[in-house]
């Protein structure tokens, strides 16, 4: 499959429910055409499980075969993410927050949840920061792929989410937050006003290129950074 699956607007109320097991159905051929298009279709993901091997001496075939689903929301994340800095894709239907999205980007689970282990999501966090702090070129694509921040930490009662020209500041401050249990960047494509660009595969792929490929080579350095670390305090 050469480009991604659409996503039409009346998948936005497939989601619209707390039932997990309906949208496992619902989306279980979706995703896996999302996967197809992942793990065959983007240069900077096809090598992914190869460069990790390197790093943890456990490969996996594919980039991409996960789908998890939650009350509202499915995502789906690269094989061996859960605690490192992760490529992650998924649709999200908020009524507290009153916003429905296909989020593409980077995200970091601080939960313990599913064999969770916050510490070291938090030196990945840590050092994801760092590097993107020395990285001139980072603000420009943030501003080119109008990426923003969806966070959550356990006092808040739902979703946060910071715009595109709060991104690079907000990051060192979320790093102080201590009590995070999500931070998400990337893209989120809203349902109505993004329409167009969800329902167009080609204009999808470019998006979903954009953002991978961009946040391959800060993936990269973050995780020999964290190595690195690691090495130190050994």
């Amino acid at each position: 499959m050469s480009l991604p699956p659409s996503v039409h607007d009346h998948y936005f109320d497939l989601i619209n429910t707390p039932n997990e097991g309906a949208i496992q159905r619902n989306f279980d051929g979706f995703v896996r055409d999302l996967h197809s298009f992942l793990n065959n279709e983007l240069p900077c993901l096809r090598d992914l499980q190869k460069i990790r091997k390197q790093w943890t001496g456990r490969e996996y075939k594919k980039a991409f075969a996960k789908f998890v689903t939650a009350p509202y929301e499915w995502y789906t994340f690269n094989y061996g993410g859960r605690n490192e800095m992760q490529f992650n894709i998924g649709m999200f239907m908020g009524h507290a927050e009153n916003i429905c999205y296909l989020r593409v980007g980077i995200g970091f689970n601080f939960t313990r949840a599913r064999f969770g282990d916050p510490e070291a999501v938090g030196r990945a966090y840590t050092c994801f920061v760092s590097i993107v702090g020395r990285e001139p070129k980072f603000s420009d694509f943030v501003r080119r792929g109008c990426l923003e921040i969806e966070w959550y930490y356990s006092k808040a009662p739902k979703l946060q989410y910071t715009p595109t020209d709060r991104v690079v500041p907000q990051l060192t401050k979320l790093s102080e937050v201590h009590e995070c249990e999500w931070i998400f960047i990337g893209r989120l494509l809203r349902r109505g006003i993004d329409r167009a660009s969800l329902e167009d595969p080609v204009k999808l792929k470019e998006i979903i290129q954009s953002v991978f490929c961009g946040f391959r080579p800060l993936w990269e350095k973050t995780q020999l950074s964290v190595l690195s670390e690691r090495g130190l305090r050994s």
